[in-house]
Formats: structure tokens, sequence, C-alpha cells
């Protein structure tokens, strides 16, 4: 009966946490900048960070309950930043039919209880440049300056 008991609960704990059996705690996730090509990315989670080189493109993150921000740059145009909420994966409440609460802490803890929307657009907005200020007007030499009127007269 020992024998059984040794094989069987870590055979039900490796069951239990039915969100990482079905779709594991990492994500592809698509990184594109609207209207701008070959921005450089930077993903950034509790459980890491992660880059696309030029966009649009994908890399693969972890899955974390806390929300993925997204920070882009590109010469020419400002800084672009968005922030994207981790969401509860259905798969998390299998762990009450099959893992009960042991999978359920598996899943949230490993992050493969949560996912984030698969495209991830990031705005950025492209630098104006400054416009020219008007052309100083050239000094008038002292002898050379016409009176104005009185002031008081």
């Amino acid at each position: 009966m020992r024998t059984k008991g040794i094989v069987l609960v870590p055979l039900l704990l490796s069951l239990g946490a039915c969100a990482t059996i079905v779709s594991g705690s990492d994500e592809t996730i698509s990184v594109t900048t609207p209207e701008v090509q070959a921005a450089n990315c930077k993903l950034q989670n509790g459980k890491g960070e992660w880059n696309v080189a030029s966009t649009p493109g994908t890399t693969l993150v972890k899955n974390s309950a806390g929300n993925m921000t997204v920070t882009c740059e590109k010469d020419g145009y400002e800084k672009g930043s968005t922030t994207y909420a981790s969401n509860l994966k259905g798969w998390i409440f299998g762990n009450i039919a099959f893992g009960g609460l042991v999978g359920i802490i598996i899943d949230l803890s490993t992050g493969a209880g949560f996912e984030y929307p698969t495209a991830m657009p990031v705005a950025m907005k492209k630098i104006e440049p400054l416009a020219a200020a008007p052309a100083a007007r050239p000094a008038i030499p002292a002898d050379q300056e016409k009176p104005g009127p009185a002031v008081g007269s």
C-alpha cells in the first residue's frame, strides 16, 4: 500500500495543474508600432524582460499575474509605452475538477494560469522639427537711427 502512495501522490501532483499541462507558462507575443517600422521594443513583467529588435516582430514571454509593459523607441519618434493587463485563463477552472488546490497554486505561481493579448500595438508619435526662428533684424548703427517722437510732449 505504501508503494502505491509513493507513486500516486507525485502522479496526482503532476496532473494537478491543468493550465500548466494544457498551455504552459510561456506565450508568443506580437508587437507592432502602427505607421512606424523597425522600432526597438522592450516587454517587461514580474517574470522578466524581453526584446523585439525590430517591429513588427514577436517574442516568447513568461506569463505572470502582473501587467505587461511594452516600451518602444526609434530615432525621430517619441518613446511609446503601453501596458497590457494579464487575464486569468479559463483552464485554471479545470483544477476544480482535476487538481484541486494544489493545481490552482501551481498554475498561479508559475504564471500558467494567466495570459496576455497575443497582439500588442504601441503608438509612437513622430518628433516634429522645431520651427525656424524668424531672422533677427540687423542692428542699426546709432548714427543712422531716426529719432522717434518725443515722449510726453
